[in-house]
């Protein structure tokens, strides 16, 4: 699988003409793929059989947001992301006077251990 989010409009370009395509289509996978669109068919310039091929071989993003929580009394964001395998990982943004700080669970099963965060637990 290759994951297009990452690459610049001219890794994009040799994919598009490893694929068939001609190398403009790539300025328009780009755009999409930076302004946030998540889903091939929601790219309404983009040919339906280019499509089709994108989705068996490439990847948009390696991992999608379930959920999201904001607890306002003590300022912190948690985001439960799964990956691709089914598997979560978290991330807590936690705001400070002197600043923000941010916690990524880089791998499944962190053992850290923190208060804040599920990522330890089962």
């Amino acid at each position: 699988m290759i994951y297009l989010l990452g690459k610049t409009k001219e890794e994009i370009a040799e994919e598009m003409e490893a694929l068939g395509h001609q190398k403009f289509r790539a300025k328009q996978l780009y755009h999409w793929i930076y302004t946030g669109t998540d889903d091939f068919d929601k790219m309404n310039n983009i040919p339906k059989d280019l499509k089709n091929r994108l989705k068996d071989g490439y990847r948009l993003r390696s991992m999608q947001i379930v959920s999201e929580q904001e607890d306002e009394n003590d300022q912190t964001k948690k985001y439960l992301f799964e990956l691709e395998d089914g598997n979560t990982i978290e991330a807590v943004l936690m705001r400070y006077s002197h600043g923000e700080t941010i916690c990524i669970s880089t791998q499944v099963g962190c053992n850290m251990g923190c208060d804040f965060c599920a990522s330890a637990i089962g």
